[in-house]
This record gives C-alpha cells, structure tokens and sequence, in this order.
C-alpha cells in the first residue's frame, strides 16, 4: 500500500520506528478510506491515519493509495490512546470511527464525510468502554443489525503466542454513542460485558475481530494463535448465529466446509464433546438415536433437531443445568453447533469427535 515505506509524517510526529497496523477500511463519500494506526508497541504516542482509493481493483487505471496524514493522535496522558480504529455508518449513512488501547479504554468520534477526518467544528468525544482498575481492552469493532449497535472489545493480554489470554466480549446499544450495556444490562463503562470468544482447543487468544456482512449472513474474521503450531499467529473466520434475543454466537471456525454447500440431514447421534464457555474440560457425551444424551454411559438429557436447529434438555438432576434447554445451531457440514443455555446464558458448544481433541 505505501511502497515508499512508512510515511513521512508518521517517522517525523511519532516515531523514527512507528509501524503501522490494525487497517480498518470504509467506503463512503465515493472512495474507500482506510484507516490505521500508527505507534511504537506498548507507546501512548499514537495516531490514526488515513489513505484514500477510489478503487479496489489494481487493474484500473485511477487505482492509487493516496495518504492523508493523521486523523488523530494521542500523547501520554491524555485519556486516550490513538490505535485500533474501527470504522462504521451509522443508520443515517454518516461515517464514525472508534479506536482505544487501555488507558481509559474506548473512544468514538463522528466523521466529516468529505475529508474523512475529524470535523472541525465537533470536538467532542464519546466514551464507549472502560475495565476500571484493570484496563486491559483494546481493538475495538463496531456494527450495526436490527436497529443495535455492538461493540466488540478485546479484553486481556495479546502477543504471547499459547499463553496470550486474549478474548472477545460484547455490549450493545440503540444509540452509535451509548450506553452500550452487557446481556443484563450492565454498562461497558464500568467494565461489564457479555463474553463473545475466547480460548479453547488450539485457539488461544482469540481477539482484534472485524466483522462482515454477505446477504443474511454475518462473518467475524479475528486473530488467534495456533497451539498446534508453536503458537504462530494465525486468523479464522467464523460464521455468527443469533439467538432469539439478538445476541452473537460465534460458530467454529471455517476449514474445508462450503457455506454454500448442501445443509447435512443426517441424525447428529455419534459422540461429541460439549463446552461451556469456552472451557477447558470439554464433556463427551453420546447424542443417542433414541433421542438421549448420556455421559459415562448416564442419560443426562435429550435432544431433538429441526432441520438447522438442535434443542438440548437437560436432566432435572443435573446439578449445574438441572431442567435447563439450549436453543442451538448447527452448522452446514453437521460437525458443529452453538447455542445458548437457558439457566445461565452460558454459550454452549459442540464438536462432533473423530478424533481426540488437542489438550488444552
């Protein structure tokens, strides 16, 4: 994109050593702008800066990245840090960009839909998300379905490889500025907020989401690192499911399967280990033709499945879901599914098992 390297500006204001990362891109006002930040790790000395194409074929003659400098910038101790932006239209077509690393956590500021940058006359900023205390979120991602906002936020520790302790949770909003509030309605402001991803498997530190919208279907790209490969930084793409009030579910990651493919009819009866939010025991059960789940060779519940959709009930004596159901989905290849429990609102998972799973 900058053949020439780092621009000017940023080795000149930020840092002889700035490097560039996190590029969020938007198309508005007839060009697609991208945004993307520009520090030194660890550093409050940060800006956001902007380039500009009109479009995104190379074969085109009037293709060309054309930088516009700096949108914003932080110094230390400032509120803020400039990194991390994520851009988005509001319900009235107007463009604003949210960003933040720490600190006091996430910002959001309106755009001027012509220059792309900050208006001149609006100075003002709206504060998103905050973990008092702790300050460990980053990499905001904002968007907009069925009149909400949501806000995804990385919580934790990045760029550790196997023992990053990134993960993604969630709040949202009906206005773009806030409050943006947890699945019980506690503020992101003060450090709530509803878990979305997070470690399990070979997927560990599981964060920095964007999300994509392709007819009815929803898609979160996010970063991970690999723990069958010595914990080199990788990226999944995942389908995300609703459930019936409004929420995301995460289903697992994309492999060989084909969206478009065919959905699978077959029964779902055959062994499957079962998560609760993401943990890190998973629970072999046996889904039985005659409709039973059983554990240890013990019925612990029911199933029943309509087309796409699988309900799980469990036992009245299962001490940590007694009488509970969860409403879940399945994927298209029927070697996945994701719900929600009714008791706790606890994300449950499942893998169908052909083989023995990588030891957390």
């Amino acid at each position: 994109m900058f053949p020439a390297g780092t621009p000017a500006w940023a080795k000149t204001d930020i840092s002889p050593r700035a490097g560039l990362w996190a590029p969020d891109v938007l198309f508005f006002n007839g060009k697609y702008h991208l945004y993307y930040a520009c520090s030194t790790f660890g550093s409050q000395r940060s800006a956001i800066g902007l380039a500009t194409n009109p479009t995104l074929d190379p074969s085109n003659a009037a293709y060309l990245w054309a930088d516009q400098g700096k949108v914003i910038e932080s110094s230390p101790g400032m509120p803020f840090n400039a990194i991390d932006p994520t851009v988005v239209l509001d319900a009235d077509g107007k463009p604003w960009i949210a960003f933040g690393s720490w600190n006091q956590g996430i910002f959001l500021r309106r755009l001027d839909e012509n220059s792309g940058k900050l208006p001149a006359t609006d100075k003002a900023a709206d504060h998103l998300a905050a973990r008092p205390g702790r300050d460990a979120l980053e990499a905001p991602s904002l968007f907009l379905r069925n009149g909400w906002y949501y806000l995804v936020v990385s919580y934790d520790f990045c760029c550790r490889g196997v023992n990053s302790t990134y993960k993604l949770v969630i709040g949202r909003s009906r206005q773009i500025t806030g409050p943006y509030v947890d699945r019980d309605g506690k503020p992101m402001l003060e450090g709530h907020a509803s878990l979305l991803l997070r470690s399990y498997g070979f997927t560990r530190g599981p964060g920095q989401s964007t999300f994509v919208r392709q007819g009815n279907c929803t898609w979160m790209v996010h970063h991970y690192y690999d723990a069958r490969d010595n914990g080199i930084p990788r990226v999944q793409v995942r389908e995300i499911y609703w459930d019936a009030d409004g929420w995301p579910l995460a289903g697992e990651p994309l492999a060989e399967q084909r969206h478009d493919a065919e959905p699978v009819t077959a029964d779902l009866n055959g062994q499957w280990d079962l998560l609760s939010d993401y943990g890190k025991q998973a629970s072999r059960c046996l889904f039985d033709r005659d409709g039973s789940v059983r554990k240890d060779g013990q019925m612990i519940g029911r199933w029943t499945r309509t087309e796409d959709q699988l309900q799980i009930r469990w036992s009245p004596d299962q001490s940590n879901a007694g009488g509970a159901t969860a409403d879940c989905f399945i994927s298209t290849d029927g070697e996945s599914f994701v719900g929600r429990r009714s008791s706790d609102g606890a994300i449950i998972s499942g893998c169908r098992v052909d083989e023995m799973p990588v030891t957390p």
